[in-house]
């Protein structure tokens, strides 16, 4: 097996997934890495976050369950992610999401990198999901507006306090990467309500298998 190749291995027994598209194993994966990250250098502040994680996520997704209704009810047709950092790759996931949940076209980009072209596509039609972090508040909050002036459908996950009421305020923690989590279970979430709006079965997306073999050539 390829496990007993690597040099590592890294085994999620509790991350087993029923759904095609992985939406646990997904999000246990990336938490795996992160703590990896955390013991290998020392970082207590990952580990206690972390420590959190399971009690919060109990509480947030009830919360967030209206906001997401209301979303999945809404008159897009198209989604875009806008993330950094380390939660650039949760953002990343997301727009998959969309794609093999609900069969909606998606895209992701780098916050600020949306500027550079990408814009031009933001329409009254388009869904755009921010992460903002607690790095350069002007910066975000001028792009926020932008985008808001081309499309009524942006969410803002705050990792920070809410700024506004259109902005889900994320779990407070030490790391802006942990409580990113969060924003995934949200759109993990309304994809799911979405899916199930449209008459779509989310578990069984054209094309995609729950399991992929590897066999020897020959």
């Amino acid at each position: 097996s390829v496990a007993e190749l690597a040099t590592i291995s890294v085994e999620l027994p509790w991350a087993f997934d029923r759904s095609v598209c992985q939406t646990r194993t997904v999000s246990n994966l990336y938490g795996a890495g992160l703590l990896l990250a955390a013991l290998k250098s020392g970082d207590g502040s990952l580990l206690a976050d972390f420590d959190e994680v399971r009690e919060k996520s109990t509480g947030f997704c009830a919360e967030v369950e209206e906001v997401t209704d209301a979303l999945a009810a809404g008159d897009w047709t198209r989604s875009g992610g806008l993330a950094d950092s380390g939660s650039a790759g949760l953002a990343e996931e997301a727009a998959l999401a969309f794609k093999e949940i609900c069969r909606t076209p998606s895209s992701f980009y780098n916050l600020l990198d949306v500027r550079h072209g990408p814009i031009v596509l933001v329409d009254r039609r388009t869904l755009v999901l921010t992460l903002v972090s607690r790095g350069d508040a002007a910066l975000q909050a001028d792009l926020v507006t932008d985008l808001r002036s081309r499309t009524d459908h942006v969410v803002v996950f705050a990792c920070g306090p809410a700024t506004d009421d259109a902005a889900i305020a994320l779990p407070r923690l030490r790391n802006d990467d942990v409580s990113a989590l969060f924003m995934l279970y949200t759109i993990q979430l309304l994809c799911l309500k979405r899916a199930l709006r449209q008459g779509l079965d989310p578990d069984q997306p054209d094309g995609l298998d729950a399991w992929i073999e590897l066999r020897p050539a020959g």
